[in-house]
């Protein structure tokens, strides 16, 4: 009797055990999916705190990309699908507004919203910034919340990239 009962038991555990397991790949086919599902956002930025500040803020809503400066940001769209560009002006090798002149000319990426989040506030930086292409400029510091909202509406007014 006793070796029946273990033998239940057992086989139950089996079960569960399945079940549990049918459940985790369940939940990581949805995760993968929705990664898959999600717009990405390129951040081209040469300080690591506010590159890692944007990212841990932007990451469960968009997949998102980190270049420390222009020439990295262009390699990243020649590699990958970008549905938006996040930059910085002033950074080593390529800065902002360059970068912003590269990718507007460019007929496969002229389509990507960029918005320049940058500590320049003057007036004539603003101006030379969005006569360069950028669809939005926006001060540092900046509010996490103003950010998102431009974001969402440079993605929603946007017609869809090419694939």
């Amino acid at each position: 009797m006793d070796q029946v009962i273990e033998e239940e038991r057992e086989l139950h555990e089996e079960v569960l055990q399945s079940d549990v397991n049918k459940a985790l790949s369940d939940i990581n086919l949805k995760e993968s999916l929705q990664e898959e599902d999600r717009q990405t956002i390129l951040i081209v930025e040469d300080n690591p705190d506010m590159q890692e500040f944007i990212r841990k803020n932007l990451i469960l809503g968009y997949n998102v990309l980190l270049a420390n400066d222009g020439i990295e940001g262009i390699k990243l769209l020649e590699k990958e699908e970008i549905d938006l560009i996040i930059s910085d002006i002033m950074m080593p090798n390529m800065d902002g507004i360059e970068f912003c002149n590269k990718v507007k000319n460019s007929l496969l990426w002229n389509h990507i919203p960029l918005i320049m989040l940058t500590a320049k506030t003057n007036i004539a930086s603003k101006i030379e910034a969005l006569e360069t292409g950028a669809d939005a400029y926006i001060e540092k510091p900046f509010s996490i919340s103003f950010l998102s909202v431009q974001i969402r509406n440079c993605l929603l007014y946007t017609s869809p990239s090419p694939r």
